[in-house]
């Protein structure tokens, strides 16, 4: 009876090789099974979008996620993360867009100062002179003047530049932690962490206390009508909406029928000089249609997830609407599980991906992998 060949040792190496190779195609099959407690772990946590001031033409959107930038040139349906130029060794804090074309931008961070792009984010550059503190909370363009930028330090002082970033200057010392900037009519606003609405009329280069709140600044939007009615909307930390005449100081509360006070953010809605937008930290969005004397609650499709609290972070942040709102009815917001878009004026929401579900960026196989899978 013929007996059979011997194995050889090279081959019983390849099947060990084989072996090892179905084992990891198994490993990788389970990574990619649907797995919805994973689906946003890591969660995306989109805290700042900006749009073009052309958005209604070029659809282009950037979002800061999880202290990446990423740009959209399809109102959010595909992404591309932003790197060149930004070697920056610390998160990206906040970013800015200029009003005008937006081509410039402007990116702060919590150790390497601020970063500039003149080409809609393709490249970077660093422009630090003069740039006190490098951990920089705040960025921010004038929309009135692309060259006029602010920066705010996370610890206090304000510094100004009349050259794109190019040189910086002082304006507001260290006891000055500002956390929120707005223009209207030639003049700029600042917020602070003490509660304190300051004015400026000669572009950021000196700066007046206007009135003071009970709570930190988290966000400022001028009325439509500003030039006419020195009206400014003041969102707080924990003390929800206020109206502030900046003519007669006189402060004016707008919180009748907000379940949330903790305000993230406040817009006034494009084309509509009575409606306002705001964020709140666990609501999400609420809208008035009457200039802040009632709101509503437009919660629909947000999602809150129990880990934000666990952190002791916002569920939502900052909204971006389109310059043409109110014919094309866009508006997004940012929040813990990612990016939120409405189609119907804010009224109802649907989450889009910003990091896709699919990015690997590490993978190890348990070295008893047999018995523990």
């Amino acid at each position: 009876m013929p007996q059979s060949p011997p194995v050889s040792s090279s081959w019983v190496a390849r099947l060990g090789q084989v072996l090892s190779l179905v084992l990891l195609w198994s490993a990788l099959l389970l990574v990619w099974q649907p797995q919805p407690a994973w689906a946003h772990r890591p969660h995306d946590v989109v805290t700042q979008i900006k749009l073009s001031p052309a958005y209604d033409q070029d659809q282009t959107a950037y979002t800061l996620t999880r202290s990446n930038l990423f740009k959209s040139i399809d109102g959010g349906a595909h992404w591309q993360r932003l790197v060149q130029g930004l070697d920056n060794l610390h998160p990206i804090s906040t970013i800015a867009i200029d009003a005008q074309r937006g081509q410039t931008l402007a990116a702060a961070t919590r150790g390497n100062g601020v970063y500039r792009s003149d080409n809609g984010g393709q490249s970077w550059a660093q422009v630090n002179q003069g740039l006190g503190p490098l951990d920089i909370g705040v960025v921010y363009i004038s929309p009135a003047d692309s060259s006029l930028m602010l920066a705010a330090g996370t610890e206090g002082e304000l510094y100004r530049s009349a050259d794109g970033g190019k040189t910086w200057t002082q304006t507001l010392d260290a006891s000055h932690r500002i956390l929120a900037l707005a223009y209207a009519d030639n003049t700029l606003f600042a917020g602070e962490a003490s509660g304190q609405l300051l004015g400026s009329s000669d572009s950021g280069q000196t700066w007046q206390p206007l009135v003071a709140l009970a709570d930190k600044v988290s966000a400022i939007a001028a009325s439509l009508d500003y030039a006419s009615d020195n009206t400014l909307y003041v969102g707080t930390e924990s003390k929800g909406v206020f109206q502030i005449n900046t003519g007669t100081e006189a402060v004016t509360d707008l919180n009748q029928g907000l379940t949330d006070l903790r305000i993230q953010d406040i817009k006034t809605l494009p084309g509509d000089p009575n409606g306002l937008m705001i964020s709140s930290w666990d609501r999400g969005i609420s809208i008035s249609s009457d200039r802040g004397q009632t709101w509503t609650d437009y919660p629909e499709g947000l999602v809150k997830d129990k880990m934000a609290d666990d952190d002791g972070v916002t569920h939502f942040s900052e909204i971006a609407l389109s310059n043409q709102f109110q014919a094309d009815k866009t508006a997004f917001v940012g929040g813990f599980n990612g990016l939120y878009k409405s189609t119907d004026l804010g009224q109802t929401w649907q989450e889009i991906e910003t990091l896709s579900l699919g990015t690997v960026i590490s993978m190890d196989v348990s070295p008893n992998y047999g018995n523990d899978g």
